[in-house]
């Protein structure tokens, strides 16, 4: 049992649900702050010492999009190395990044066995597929194992096998390219978009990344009601203050992007533009 665990600051209904989660996990959780370069590793160690486990998203923290910066990467497995503290690695959304050079994943730097990489096919793929892995240093994988077959006891080998087949043959990875190229086109138009109807208006951080992305509002606009007034016109965003803890902060709204077309998008954007106007 974990007596203490740390997350990055994620939103109210995971981080209630992980608070009282005492019948899987013993533990007392700190909800942790998140920046630009991603977790704040220093103000997460000073606040929780004695943690035995940090969730992080290190690849495309979700909503912000923050990339956890590489002396942070290393400034938390130099952390759990020396306190014998478990680093969990959601490797969200890592596989869409559309400019620069890819971030090693954590466990690509762990020397000492210490993160626990864990992801999923459900974005690559399709949900339905419902087919993760975790990654595990060798002495954790049959405690592991034994706590799966407790969980469900026949996850589907016909699609493990076809999944694996996939990925053998090389057609994941072709799927993958060409998914990127798609995806990174339609950030562009978006990108494109907000700039001509939308510049003075957000700011839209430079993590070109993910399946949907913040754009950042003017200070005082009320992000909920911005969207609830969006999803009126059919058009549905999620305001980034649903996803804290403690509701102050900037507003924003978190846009996805992988699933429109561009000429769609370009309208929805103008329909936003004109709304958020109104509000100011």
């Amino acid at each position: 049992m974990l007596s203490a665990f740390s997350v990055e600051h994620c939103p109210p209904s995971w981080w209630n649900t992980v608070r009282h989660q005492r019948g899987i996990v013993s533990a007392i959780a700190w909800n942790t702050q998140v920046d630009e370069s991603g977790l704040d590793v220093e103000r997460a160690v000073q606040a929780a010492p004695e943690a035995r486990l940090v969730h992080v998203t290190p690849a495309h923290q979700a909503p912000t999009g923050a990339v956890l910066a590489l002396p942070r990467r290393q400034h938390l497995l130099d952390w759990a190395s020396a306190t014998g503290a478990w680093v969990f690695e959601d490797d969200y959304d890592s596989e869409y990044r559309y400019a620069g050079r890819p971030i090693p994943a954590l466990h690509g730097l762990d020397v000492h066995g210490q993160v626990l990489h864990v992801a999923s096919f459900g974005k690559t793929m399709f949900p339905g597929l419902r087919l993760g892995y975790l990654v595990l240093p060798t002495r954790l994988v049959e405690r592991f194992a034994a706590a799966r077959a407790n969980v469900d006891r026949f996850p589907s080998v016909l699609h493990q096998a076809a999944m694996a087949g996939f990925l053998s043959d090389g057609h994941y990875a072709r799927h993958l390219r060409r998914m990127r190229l798609l995806y990174a086109s339609r950030y562009e138009a978006l990108r494109e978009s907000l700039h001509q109807h939308a510049s003075d208006l957000i700011e839209l951080p430079a993590v070109p990344a993910g399946l949907e992305t913040v754009v950042w509002l003017p200070d005082g606009l009320d992000d909920s009601a911005a969207a609830n007034r969006l999803a009126e016109k059919g058009i549905r965003v999620e305001p980034i203050s649903k996803s804290r803890v403690h509701r102050a902060g900037r507003p924003g709204l978190v846009l996805g992007f992988a699933a429109w077309d561009p000429s769609a998008m370009d309208k929805a954007v103008k329909v936003m533009s004109g709304l958020l106007r109104a509000m100011l």
